[in-house]
């Protein structure tokens, strides 16, 4: 039986992934994007009749290669089962006992992993192969899951790990495994692409302008822009200055990380013909999608929102220049069903242009930049100190320190490091350490406190739910008329705006995918509560006061003291801010 598809590249590579997955640890296969790498070397994998475990950084990109590999499968294997391929995300599981390939989320197959180790039920599984894909993005689930692989791997002979990407740190990625297993990675490197692709620089463009010099009849191109504001932004601009004589030619597809999974096929499949012309406006979500079809040309506006934490431990979203090799890896996204332009531009007429060469070569890991509290305690469960644990990308002592001694502050760690009762008991919940520690504190209280601080914590995790792009409404404001508490007013608006249509959501300047993702997180800290949602209301004002007291204890080492007027000072601080 021939399985995959013979005609990507990486069909030629076959027999030599096969051989070294045989016979190595580590197979590194570095292939440029359009290549196949995605879709077809877990069928490789599949035809020697091992597991497959598959990683993919997004729950689109997850969704879509499931699929698409299930469905070439199914092509070259008469009567093949349903869900041979099956998808497992935060939203979504479509395993079966007969399963043999499952693509996950880098969290999702972390967390199966982790409470696999935490219940000791882990076992050497000599028919599996994990596959991380897209380890150039570097997150932080894929650093800590291939931080316990390599520690596995030091013990265990006949476990198989392929590393997959465009654009890794060959050089950095190798001598680090051989640094920490001692065991020597094989590299298999695939060269070339299925058609050429242009690179062109045009500082005097926006990414709108851009866009519009390029609409032509039959024409596909792909926009990066940073979120959904930004998205709605540039496909109104488009439309605005579109000829006249295009109208009702064009069709826009909108691609993010909760578009529903119809919409992306959609967006994927979507042949406009010689006469239509296809936008797709998304985010990075796009960077590791599967081939979206008839993709001539990626205009690139060069910028990403990121999560980056301040000096004083705080997390806030940041625009900044990506780096070369996302740039690359962008492009790659035309030169797959026909040969490709891809034109860096600006994202808007205020944000300055910034040349190729002059971008950092590599991504900052994500871990060198965000709050390392979740990974200390996550690891600390298991008995491991993250001071001591191997990282590809290591974390220098001062980043951890900081994140211990705020685990101790919250009662998670005691004065040795150790994990305590509160800290196990907060590692439970999927939301960030204050806000585990304000769940855990709710446990004291009634089971309508703990629903309500559940949805509190939901909707502040889930980065708040109002929309702050230019054309959003303020009409949520009318929901709430909480102003001394941030946090409680993202209660009254989770309480009010869940039962509303995205669209009704949309149009008071509600961000239907953060409520998306609060929903699902509210239900995963009910279960874990072991309580069901009975009637979320609002708090009274009795009610109120116990939850400030639960609000308290996940932010105690937050706390202001007024020193004037309009001047305060962290009591765990020493600068006036």
């Amino acid at each position: 039986i021939q399985i995959g598809n013979q005609d990507l590249p990486i069909a030629e590579f076959a027999a030599e992934i096969a051989d070294s997955i045989t016979h190595n640890v580590f197979t590194i296969i570095k292939s440029e994007t359009g290549s196949g790498k995605t879709t077809q070397t877990p069928q490789i994998i599949f035809a020697m009749g091992k597991q497959v475990e598959h990683t993919q950084p997004r729950r689109s990109a997850a969704h879509e290669a499931a699929k698409r590999i299930q469905e070439e499968l199914a092509q070259a294997i008469p009567n093949l089962p349903p869900q041979t391929v099956a998808v497992h995300t935060g939203e979504e599981c479509t395993v079966a006992p007969h399963t043999q390939a499952t693509v996950f989320t880098d969290g999702m197959l972390l967390a199966v992993g982790y409470n696999a180790t935490v219940n000791r039920l882990e076992e050497a599984k000599p028919d599996s192969v994990t596959i991380i894909d897209e380890v150039h993005e570097w997150n932080k689930n894929q650093e800590v899951l291939l931080g316990l692989l390599m520690k596995q791997a030091k013990t265990d002979p006949e476990m198989r790990v392929v590393l997959a990407s465009a654009t890794p740190n060959m050089e950095q990625l190798v001598d680090r495994i051989v640094e920490v297993t001692g065991i020597n990675p094989h590299v298999i490197e695939v060269p070339g692409r299925t058609y050429p692709i242009e690179y062109i620089e045009r500082p005097e463009l926006t990414s709108v302008s851009a866009t519009l010099e390029l609409m032509k009849p039959g024409a596909g191109i792909m926009v990066f822009k940073q979120g959904i504001g930004e998205i709605n932004d540039t496909i109104h601009d488009i439309e605005r200055l579109m000829p006249a004589a295009m109208r009702g030619k064009v069709k826009f597809f909108k691609y993010h990380s909760t578009i529903p999974s119809a919409q992306l096929s959609d967006a994927c499949s979507f042949d406009q013909g010689e006469d239509m012309i296809k936008i797709v406006v998304g985010t990075n979500a796009m960077e590791s999608s599967l081939t979206i079809d008839h993709i001539r040309y990626v205009v690139d506006d060069g910028v990403a929102r990121e999560v980056m934490t301040d000096k004083r431990g705080f997390e806030g979203l940041y625009s900044v220049p990506i780096s070369q090799d996302r740039c690359k890896q962008r492009a790659g996204r035309a030169g797959r069903v026909c040969p490709g332009v891809a034109i860096l531009t600006r994202a808007d007429a205020k944000t300055p242009f910034v040349p190729f060469d002059e971008r950092p070569e590599h991504d900052v890991a994500e871990i060198h930049r965000l709050d390392l509290k979740n990974e200390v305690l996550e690891l600390a469960v298991l008995g491991i100190d993250l001071l001591d644990f191997d990282l590809i990308n290591q974390v220098g002592r001062l980043p951890i320190i900081r994140a211990k001694e705020s685990l101790a502050i919250l009662g998670a760690l005691d004065d040795r490091g150790l994990i305590t009762e509160i800290g196990v008991e907060m590692n439970k919940y999927p939301v960030r350490a204050s806000l585990k520690r304000t769940v855990v504190e709710a446990t004291k209280y009634s089971k309508d406190i703990q629903v309500m601080i559940a949805a509190m914590a939901a909707a502040a995790d889930a980065g708040g739910l109002p929309l702050y792009g230019r054309f959003a409404s303020r009409d949520w404001k009318e929901l709430s008329s909480e102003s001394s508490s941030d946090l409680l007013r993202q209660l009254d608006l989770f309480i009010e705006v869940r039962g509303m249509s995205k669209f009704e959501q949309q149009r008071i300047g509600i961000n239907p995918k953060n409520v998306g993702k609060a929903q699902e997180t509210y239900e995963k800290i009910l279960h874990q509560l072991g309580i069901e949602d009975d009637g979320l209301a609002h708090p009274n004002e009795f009610q109120r006061e116990e939850m400030i007291k639960c609000i308290y204890a996940g932010h105690v080492e937050h706390i202001f003291q007024r020193m004037g007027r309009n001047t305060f000072r962290m009591l765990e601080d020493t600068e006036s801010t």
